[in-house]
């Protein structure tokens, strides 16, 4: 499928998937030597960002995180505190889990049911997910959603975020980011896009 004006595909066939973003977006270089280098291009068009938590980790921890894609809008609102992002991570698991097991223990990090997340099945272009919706009562208030789905023996986390006074801004880019999400074979004979 063809890709809106203004978006660009970022190919991780690597990691198995592909998916779409506004083309002015700012990704980390996971591939860096040092964390420093890795948040370079976030620095360069995000000065006024908080780096620090990035920073305190190291690049052979960010990598065992899981974390395949992590990027920035740099057109963020000035007024906003947190910026727009867009985050891919992969935790491996073993064979045999399916999204209703794997949405069972995501939901078991939280207490009660009063803290539990609002959630959904939903259909994307890859398969069935669950969309879990978040708005945590921060210092701005921070709104995220997340798109879990299970591929063979791990789990993918597609997440969105946004300060929440800001949501209506990206409203339709978070609708289209996890439509755009694909699998890619590293096979080299076919091409799942």
């Amino acid at each position: 499928p063809g890709l809106e004006a203004g978006w660009s595909l970022r190919e991780r066939p690597s990691d198995g998937f592909a998916i779409a973003l506004p083309s002015s977006w700012v990704e980390m270089d996971l591939d860096a030597a040092s964390t420093s280098e890795a948040l370079a291009p976030i620095a360069l068009c995000c000065p006024e960002m908080d780096l620090s938590l990035w920073e305190e980790q190291t690049m052979s921890s960010i990598r065992r995180s899981g974390l395949k894609l992590f990027a920035v809008d740099p057109s963020s609102d000035p007024e906003a505190v947190y910026y727009g992002i867009v985050s891919v991570t992969r935790t491996s698991l073993g064979e045999g889990w399916t999204l209703d097991m794997a949405m069972e223990a995501v939901l078991g990090q939280y207490g009660d049911d009063e803290s539990k997340p609002a959630h959904r099945r939903v259909t994307l272009p890859v398969g069935e997910a669950e969309e879990i919706r978040v708005a945590d009562g921060g210092d701005p208030p921070v709104w995220k959603v997340t798109y879990l789905l299970v591929q063979y023996d791990a789990f993918w986390f597609v997440t969105l975020g946004c300060e929440a006074g800001f949501a209506d801004d990206y409203a339709s880019i978070f609708e289209t980011v996890p439509m755009s999400f694909r699998w890619m074979h590293n096979c080299g004979h076919c091409s799942c896009w």
